[in-house]
């Protein structure tokens, strides 16, 4: 896949391939990002899209000099923020709250993929059971139940195994490296 500075300079050039590779490398991360502000995924997909038609239909990308992931990043918290403006003060206070816990997203290639590796280090010196609970849940998506009868243990038994699991990332890592693995896992 293109680099961030490719994919800049065909969008300023006016290429649609552009506009489809920014798709392809930031869509799905940029939902989940925003899933940690809004209340449902279908709802982060539209503020995900709208974001992406602004850049688009606006030329916002023809000021966008570097840092085309911040910016990105940038925009999605925004358009979150302002989409929950609209609802009960309490919900905004509690969300202002959440927000100064959330990493910095704005890393550029080389950082991100160091701390993503990190994590997959640490994921790898999980003892086998637990490193396949944790699998099944990030990567495969399978619900407790699911995993509980695939590898013939009890509903509990995988909550507590994948309790263990984030603890000891947790002890072993930082907050905002797990939490960027979840992010682009």
């Amino acid at each position: 896949m293109k680099h961030e500075d490719d994919i800049l300079q065909l969008l300023k050039k006016g290429d649609k391939q552009g506009l489809e590779l920014l798709f392809k490398k930031f869509y799905r991360p940029l939902v989940v990002y925003a899933c940690k502000f809004v209340d449902s995924e279908s709802q982060a997909e539209d503020l995900v899209q709208d974001v992406f038609i602004s850049f688009w239909e606006g030329d916002k990308f023809t000021s966008v000099k570097n840092y085309l992931r911040a910016y990105l990043y940038n925009s999605v918290k925004n358009k979150c923020l302002n989409h929950l403006r609209a609802k009960p003060k309490n919900i905004i206070v509690g969300l202002e709250l959440y927000e100064s816990s959330i990493p910095d997203m704005f890393l550029d290639d080389t950082q991100l993929n160091k701390q993503l590796a990190d994590v997959i280090k640490e994921v790898d010196k999980l003892p086998q059971r637990t490193r396949e609970v944790f699998i099944a849940v990030y990567f495969y998506k399978m619900s407790y139940s699911e995993i509980a009868e695939e590898l013939d243990i009890s509903k509990n038994t995988v909550k507590t195994t994948l309790s263990r699991a984030m603890k000891g990332l947790r002890e072993r890592l930082h907050a905002n490296s797990i939490l960027l693995f979840l992010t682009f896992i």
